[in-house]
């Protein structure tokens, strides 16, 4: 399950085997989603208006990136992750509140309306962006205050499903 905070590999029964942080290691994050998933295809990421370059670990639908550098800001996590199915090989891909690719927009933009919103860029459709599950980028530091990371649900086209989720996405306390 990912959340906001961390990825959490529960069993069968839904029980938690184990949690990492995305400020923990990536190697420690790729080898468990290896053990779990399988081997990644790995190659390397340019970078975006959205991420920075690196390395990228993909299964097939489930992305991680692991930017060359975080010496720019101390609060930046060590991966991110993209998701762009409900399942690999066999696994299902869950978020907080059990959210998963391929639920329905329409029916999470009334479940979250507080952290629902319709995105329009100028020649591109409207979009729905929902946040959830947010948490303090870092409660103990007031340099940081109104920062936050949430699960964030993309559906390109509010009316149908929520086609990706990326985790942790910072708001930058906007």
């Amino acid at each position: 399950m990912f959340t906001a905070e961390s990825i959490d590999f529960l069993n069968a029964d839904g029980d938690e085997i184990d949690s990492l942080t995305y400020f923990d290691s990536t190697s420690a994050a790729v080898a468990w989603l290896t053990d779990a998933l399988g081997a990644p295809s790995v190659s390397s990421y340019e970078g975006g208006a959205e991420a920075w370059p690196g390395t990228l670990y993909d299964w097939n639908g489930l992305e991680l990136l692991d930017p060359d550098s975080n010496a720019e800001w101390p609060w930046r996590p060590e991966y991110w992750v993209a998701v762009t199915t409900a399942s690999v090989n066999g696994v299902s891909i869950l978020t907080v509140d059990g959210v998963r690719v391929g639920d329905s927009a329409p029916e999470l933009e009334a479940r979250f309306p507080d952290n629902s919103s319709r995105i329009t860029v100028s020649g591109y459709p409207e979009r729905l962006d929902i946040r959830i599950g947010e948490v303090p980028a870092d409660p103990d530091d007031p340099a940081y205050d109104g920062m936050n990371y949430a699960v964030w649900l993309i559906a390109p086209d509010p009316a149908t499903l929520i086609t990706e989720f990326r985790t942790p996405s910072p708001n930058f306390g906007v």
